[in-house]
């Protein structure tokens, strides 16, 4: 049935169709994949490889593929789309490294009042994207805004410089230490 989501993950095969309007990364995500296997996708989209998520998969489990037929359907290779992410203080401490997530160690954190840049938290869901200077183009536009463009250029030149000083927490930071030494 043309309007039915399968994929294939570990050679078992899974009916998710149900799923179609409730995957967070939306259904463009899940129409990518649809009549594939998940490994080669789950390399580049690491956070499913999470135990919960495979455990969830499970209950739409409808089958098995061949051991010849599961072999063919990881078969596919994507590139490495982080080899070119920028490097990461030793001092972060990853949650994950593909994507790269990180945060200070607390003693690194309360160190001094000002975080330095290199120790600023890290939260990326995919590759750091390369950006041309030459190319790049920021538009900006709205109701009842006049549309611009600026070029790299014009942005690092064309407007005051200011420092200011302010508190970002991202949302997971400390999360691990939110549980006891069971990991409850």
């Amino acid at each position: 049935d043309e309007d039915s989501l399968w994929y294939t993950f570990r050679g078992a095969v899974y009916d998710l169709t149900f799923f179609i309007n409730g995957h967070p990364g939306g259904t463009p995500r899940l129409l990518m994949a649809a009549g594939q296997d998940l490994e080669p996708f789950w390399d580049v989209y690491r956070q499913h490889l999470r135990g919960h998520v495979v455990d969830w998969m499970e209950k739409y489990r409808i089958g098995n593929l061949s051991k010849e037929d599961a072999a063919k359907a990881r078969n596919f290779q994507h590139g490495d789309m982080y080899e070119t992410d920028p490097y990461r203080d030793p001092n972060l401490l990853p949650c994950t490294k593909k994507p790269f997530c990180g945060e200070p160690r607390i003693d690194l954190l309360t160190k001094d009042y000002v975080t330095p840049n290199e120790l600023f938290y890290v939260r990326n869901h995919l590759a750091v994207p390369e950006i041309d200077p030459e190319e790049y183009v920021l538009i900006v536009k709205g109701k009842g805004v006049k549309k611009h463009k600026f070029t790299l250029e014009d942005l690092k030149t064309m407007f005051p410089k200011y420092e200011v000083h302010t508190t970002l927490q991202c949302a997971g930071n400390r999360r691990e230490d939110m549980h006891d030494e069971n990991h409850k």
